[in-house]
């Protein structure tokens, strides 16, 4: 798709933070396929979401709100795993609220 319309990874940079404007939302995850076949995942969080335990888990890092990694592929295999893992994150975040 990226080729098709003359863009490049980098012009997709900014995309991930756009969805985190809707009160609803949670967290995000950004998926990019390299041309090795490697999955670069990005993730966004707010609140008490906590997206670094995620990265932490597949040797990535980041902070609470803002982590990242890169995967072997192919995407179909590594993203079930990896969005568990972030609803996970949410659940955690939305019961650290209640508790507050």
């Amino acid at each position: 798709m990226l080729g098709a319309c003359g863009c490049t990874h980098n012009d997709t940079e900014g995309l991930i933070n756009l969805p985190l404007t809707a009160r609803e939302i949670q967290a995000v995850v950004f998926f990019k396929v390299a041309p090795d076949g490697a999955v670069r995942v990005s993730m966004r969080s707010k609140y008490d979401v906590d997206v670094r335990m995620v990265a932490n888990v597949y040797g990535g890092g980041g902070h609470k709100n803002a982590a990242g990694f890169t995967v072997p592929g192919p995407l179909d295999q590594v993203r079930t795993g990896i969005l568990d893992r972030v609803v996970t994150a949410i659940a955690r975040g939305l019961e650290t609220r209640r508790s507050a």
